[in-house]
């Protein structure tokens, strides 16, 4: 019995981190990352250089050469890094919301549904 319960176990241990990486979710963006600082480095300044065809990015209106002025609230620059990292990783069903400028250099709110 007690060899059974730990078959068991470890097959749910195996499904777990399975499930656990598949919920990374899609945007379908490639940003260019500048930052400020070493130790702790703040973002300061990412622009979109990348859309992929039919990807969220794409269907909320991100175009190459925007500048992300805001990351989910976080300001750039002066984001720190390891936040802005923290914030782009949505799973799937979550929401990105970032504020860029248009090529007028005019800001917009653009919220990015992750598949």
């Amino acid at each position: 019995m007690l060899r059974y319960i730990k078959a068991l176990a470890f097959i749910f241990l195996i499904t777990s981190f399975t499930v656990s990486a598949e919920t990374k979710g899609h945007v379908g963006l490639t940003v260019n990352v500048s930052v400020e600082g070493y130790f702790s480095p703040k973002l300061s300044e990412v622009e979109v250089t990348d859309v992929l065809p039919s990807s969220p990015a794409e269907l909320a209106g991100i175009k190459v050469g925007q500048k992300i002025l805001s990351i989910d609230g976080c300001r750039v620059p002066g984001c720190p890094a390891y936040e802005a990292k923290e914030l782009m990783n949505k799973k799937p069903g979550e929401t990105l919301s970032l504020l860029v400028s248009n090529v007028d250099g005019k800001p917009v709110l653009v919220n990015i549904h992750v598949k």
